[in-house]
């Protein structure tokens, strides 16, 4: 089944704008409410406007999306986004929000994926079934531990290039409209990573970006809209604790 839902989509490589050299990303990003596009975007370049559907998975549990862990499939490729709290190789105190910006670990290849889980695994995150699979395939792999897509949204996204900052503007399916700016950083030294968060908080503040109050991602929107059970889950399990979510 998991096979089947691997179609091309549109290709969705697209410029990235980083703080430091690359390895293993870290995204920081920060949501703001659209009405309509902000002014800036007219001296912005513009990098290109897509649509595509991204399907998120999780367990019957949902332990995943309770600890605020996004596994995605976008196209033919899997992606999982991570928060601070559950990576490894951090210099100095474990991160969290500066200003609303959130941090993310994203994992993009199948193997640093399963690597992944299966620590959530041996860390009680993630319940571990007695049906597990030897497959090295990642299909296969989440299908044998009950990790099934639960939810398709489709998004056109206008993806901008200014002063340093990636800026997307996204409307999905549902009729819902939101921005993101975002950095990429490849640095795991504090220093760096609050430095990238706050010139992305100072940018928000000196566009007049409207970021007050808490911000829902297109997911959570739709699951509030669809899923208002699993919506309440997820507030009882305190993603929604921080603005800008």
């Amino acid at each position: 089944m998991l096979r089947a839902m691997m179609l091309k989509n549109n290709d969705l490589t697209s410029r990235r704008s980083y703080c430091h050299s690359n390895d293993v990303p870290i995204e920081l990003e920060k949501k703001f409410k659209v009405e309509q596009p902000p002014g800036f975007l007219k001296n912005a370049q513009l990098i290109s406007q897509k649509t595509f559907t991204d399907t998120y998975f999780d367990n019957n549990q949902h332990q995943l999306t309770c600890n605020d862990i996004w596994l995605r499939l976008r196209g033919e490729a899997f992606e999982c986004k991570v928060p601070m709290k559950f990576t490894e190789e951090r210099n100095g105190r474990s991160t969290g929000r500066y200003q609303g910006v959130a941090r993310y670990k994203e994992f993009s290849s199948n193997d640093q994926i399963m690597t992944f889980l299966s620590q959530m695994e041996s860390q009680g995150v993630l319940s571990t079934f007695s049906n597990e699979t030897t497959s090295f395939e990642l299909p296969s792999w989440l299908q044998s531990r009950g990790i099934l897509p639960l939810w398709p949204i489709t998004t056109t996204r206008t993806k901008y290039h200014y002063q340093g900052f990636t800026v997307d503007l996204d409307t999905t399916d549902v009729g819902y409209s939101i921005g993101e700016v975002e950095l990429m950083t490849t640095s795991n030294h504090e220093g760096a990573i609050d430095k990238c968060a706050k010139d992305i908080a100072d940018f928000c503040d000196r566009e007049g970006l409207d970021t007050q109050g808490v911000i829902l991602g297109k997911v959570l929107e739709l699951v509030r809209r669809k899923h208002p059970d699993v919506f309440e889950k997820w507030k009882h399990h305190g993603l929604f604790n921080e603005t800008n979510v």
